[in-house]
């Protein structure tokens, strides 16, 4: 599979990862916020762009380099050997990025944070709202709560 097969296939909410790349279950996938997805404290609307689950279970935006477009070792996320667990959907992961934001605006407006820890409230919220839209709940939904929370609150600290 070339670079254009593997960004047609991300755009069918597919993942893809070259057979080459030395670290095991690294994929990409593409994300697709809502319309109304704002971007941290900035308020501007949220594009779609590549994604990377990188080696240590992270999520950072993917550039490609020179080598990967040319590459003719592509493929779809499940014919690469030791390929990560299906992705979290783009309408769950813009629920979870909303619930994040939700809570991040309650502290920035004072208002008293509720008893459990950020990630129970997030977890909670986000699952409420894919169960009234009929969204499956990823059994990783923790550890995604966690993530995006971080990287929401990284953006705050820089």
């Amino acid at each position: 599979m070339d670079f254009g097969d593997a960004i047609r296939a991300l755009k069918q909410g597919k993942r893809v990862a070259r057979k080459g790349w030395n670290g095991k279950g690294m994929w990409l996938a593409l994300f697709q916020p809502n319309g109304s997805q704002k971007t941290g404290n900035f308020g501007y609307p949220t594009l779609p762009f590549i994604l990377m689950k990188t080696v240590d279970n992270k999520i950072v935006p993917w550039l490609a380099s020179q080598t990967d477009m040319l590459a003719e070792d592509w493929g779809l996320v499940e014919d690469v050997p030791q390929a990560a667990p299906a992705v979290l959907s783009r309408a769950a992961l813009a629920i979870v990025s909303e619930a994040v934001q939700s809570y991040l605006a309650q502290l920035e407006n004072r208002e008293p944070p509720p008893d459990q820890s950020p990630v129970d409230v997030i977890q909670a919220a986000s699952q409420h709202v894919m169960a009234q839209r009929g969204i499956a709940v990823p059994s990783d939904l923790r550890e995604v709560c966690t993530q995006v929370l971080q990287h929401y609150l990284r953006k705050e600290v820089r």
